[in-house]
């Protein structure tokens, strides 16, 4: 998505009959969306009256929040790309033997491409949840909701991610390839759902006053 396009023109472009964007796009803008309220709590925390024990820490955080918000945000306009390279790949002639096999290659290479952009999403998402789960402990208790909706954010951004890592890798054959990113996106999955699990309860028992 590129920084001057409105939010509303990406959901009506979603919403058409257009191929993009689609589910890795809305991914990395889950991502981006628990980044931002990440960063809120953040900026509401640091310099505060009781909370001074916890600058340094929420400097950090922020700094950190912005770099993964802005990575995801670059994540979006890659998956469209993406999907845009396999789609021409796709459409390269096959008239010869050799147009196949330059055909194959095409496709092969775009598919990796296709695969790597939302892991990089699951990535940067998992970095988000961490931070969600910091900004839930140490963060402006009368934020604590929305650290939680931060890390619910960045959660289905792993999760959603994670369909369109296994939908690409299903069809590369490269079985090497497949075989590292699926095991290494499966690891993350099982994280994501243990920090998930973490930041529900932190802000869970907050929130109840415990």
């Amino acid at each position: 998505m590129k920084k001057d396009i409105k939010l509303s023109e990406f959901i009506e472009s979603l919403s058409s009959e257009a191929h993009v964007p689609g589910g890795g796009s809305v991914a990395s803008l889950a991502g981006c969306l628990g980044a931002g309220l990440v960063s809120m709590v953040g900026n509401l925390t640091k310099g505060k009256k009781n909370y001074e024990n916890v600058s340094d820490d929420m400097e950090r955080l922020l700094s950190e929040a912005k770099r993964l918000n802005s990575h995801l945000f670059d994540l979006i306009t890659q998956d469209m790309q993406a999907f845009d390279d396999v789609m021409g790949a796709y459409k390269l002639p096959r008239e010869t033997e050799e147009d196949k096999a330059v055909r194959d290659q095409a496709v092969q290479h775009a598919l990796k491409k296709a695969a790597q952009v939302p892991f990089e999403t699951m990535k940067s998402a998992l970095g988000v949840l961490k931070l969600s789960i910091d900004a839930a402990e140490k963060g402006n208790k009368n934020l604590v909701s929305d650290a939680g909706v931060a890390a619910h954010m960045a959660w289905s951004a792993i999760r959603s991610a994670y369909y369109n890592v296994v939908i690409n890798a299903n069809s590369i054959s490269d079985e090497g390839f497949v075989n590292q990113i699926k095991g290494d996106s499966d690891k993350m999955l099982t994280e994501s759902d243990e920090l998930l699990k973490k930041a529900t309860q932190i802000s869970g028992s907050k929130l109840r006053g415990e």
